[in-house]
């Protein structure tokens, strides 16, 4: 058996779900590319269902401990809520090498990590969720108090083929209309260039020791995000009291050419290792 079937098993997923094989295949490569080992203890932050959670703990084994927290309630997601995906885990043979906590901010409930020291924390596509650049500079001053390593991934917004068009349109019209009337079920609050990210890492302590681009065609969230763009933008646009008219025209006018636009490809991934 293979790493990924091996995974998608201990995730009590059938091999035959392509669309999660090809996302725990990305999570593996930048676990990879992050050189997690065996036996280390890592906090993610943002762990939303669990899909890099459980990459992290198959790259761990049997003697590393993999704790995953969210800000969002136990409750929310779609098709399968975070509850849901928690208690799918724990069912399989991770649950003795990874916890979830939800209803879990870091700022507010840091009190909660006080005396627990981690080889490794981890911020896997989780930064866009953010609602602020000063947020993410906090957490990274957190991280540094009770982490040894810090291990980033987050979308490079800027396309860099035609193909990818279509999801950083729809990054950027969803992180622009939140600023005016931010929507819950929104995925995207904050978007992060790939020298800012850096930038705050340094910033609060850390060394940054490698990064790179990681490129991972065969993704679905262009297409997600596409879809989220749409139905999300005109209602913030709607709710939005504060917004001038002529970014109003400007975002529909966005919306409309989206609409048009095959989201064929996903943007590329920036990571970087931090010590």
């Amino acid at each position: 058996m293979g790493d990924i079937d091996e995974l998608l098993a201990s995730m009590h997923l059938p091999k035959e779900n392509e669309i999660q094989r090809i996302q725990s295949e990305h999570r593996l490569r930048l676990a990879r590319l992050w050189e997690v080992e065996q036996g280390e203890r890592i906090l993610e932050i943002g762990c939303g269902q669990g899909d890099m959670t459980a990459a992290l703990a198959y790259c761990v084994g049997p003697d590393g401990f993999v704790w995953g927290i969210d800000c969002a309630s136990e409750n929310y997601g779609e098709p399968e809520t975070l509850g849901a995906a928690r208690a799918r885990l724990l069912s399989g043979p991770f649950a003795g090498r990874l916890w979830m906590d939800f209803d879990f901010d870091l700022a507010r409930d840091f009190i909660r990590l006080r005396g627990e020291e981690f080889d490794r924390i981890v911020l896997s596509h989780s930064l866009w969720y953010m609602d602020s650049y000063e947020t993410v500079s906090e957490i990274s001053k957190i991280c540094r108090l009770i982490g040894k390593k810090l291990s980033i991934a987050e979308w490079n917004p800027f396309a860099a083929k035609p193909e990818q068009t279509a999801h950083a349109l729809a990054a950027f019209l969803q992180a622009v209309c939140g600023c005016f009337a931010p929507l819950e079920e929104a995925n995207i609050r904050t978007i992060f260039v790939p020298d800012e990210i850096a930038e705050i890492v340094r910033f609060a302590g850390w060394r940054v020791e490698r990064k790179g681009i990681l490129s991972s065609q065969q993704l679905q969230d262009g297409m997600w995000e596409k879809e989220n763009a749409c139905e999300l933008c005109p209602r913030m646009i709607e709710r939005a009291q504060c917004m001038p008219d002529k970014l109003r025209r400007m975002l529909r006018a966005g919306i409309c050419e989206l609409e048009k636009m095959p989201a064929q490809a996903p943007l590329d991934v920036y990571w970087l290792s931090a010590c």
